[in-house]
């Protein structure tokens, strides 16, 4: 894997960026790389397990229930007044 020139020649804040970056990416290839062979080679079950995952998630439907999102809080405010027969309101 070819090393970054910033992080090889910088110093300071940038070079220690650099190489943090340097070795963050090389630790996500070094998962990356062996994950992604693994998942061509065995095509298959992958797309059978994504499938099987997508129809298991229907099984949750009933518990989401009917809104996404609470009702609207409008700010209105009722008052209803009842006064005494004969009084004016």
């Amino acid at each position: 894997m070819a090393r970054s020139s910033i992080g090889a020649k910088s110093k300071g804040a940038l070079g220690v960026l650099a190489r943090f970056v340097d070795r963050a990416m090389a630790g996500f290839l070094g998962v990356y790389k062996p994950l992604l062979c693994w998942s061509l080679r065995r095509r298959g079950l992958l797309v059978s397990a994504v499938a099987a995952l997508f129809l298991a998630s229907f099984l949750l439907v009933p518990r989401i229930g009917v809104e996404f999102a609470p009702s609207a809080d409008l700010g209105e405010t009722s008052v209803t007044i009842t006064t005494a027969v004969g009084s004016s309101a």
